[in-house]
């Protein structure tokens, strides 16, 4: 995971831009969608609108890497994440799984 996230940040060094969380700002958006799924065959699988009006979207490839880029309502995009081990459940698996984790409150995952 670490190498990956290497990876992406050595491809965008070109740009010396950082926000104020330390997130890596993407003066490309369209070039590292296409990147993303060049190199690690990712997609975007989530889209989400927050309240604050910025756009969160997850990049998912099928072997379970995955990415989290956040666009603000200016138009500005930032990889905030990435990773491995991407699970999805059925919201029925979900409730099951939350009966049998109620002592905890701590998720588990089926890696």
């Amino acid at each position: 995971m670490a190498l990956r996230t290497f990876i992406i940040v050595l491809v965008l060094l070109f740009l010396p831009l950082k926000s104020s969380e330390g997130q890596v700002v993407i003066p490309d958006r369209d070039h590292l969608l296409e990147w993303l799924k060049e190199k690690f065959g990712e997609s975007r699988r989530v889209i989400a609108k927050v309240q604050t009006g910025h756009v969160l979207e997850i990049f998912v490839s099928p072997s379970g890497s995955w990415t989290v880029l956040i666009t603000t309502p200016e138009g500005l995009s930032m990889l905030t994440s990435s990773g491995d081990a991407w699970q999805e459940f059925e919201l029925e698996k979900v409730e099951k799984k939350k009966e049998s984790n109620q002592e905890t409150n701590e998720p588990k995952l089926d890696i």
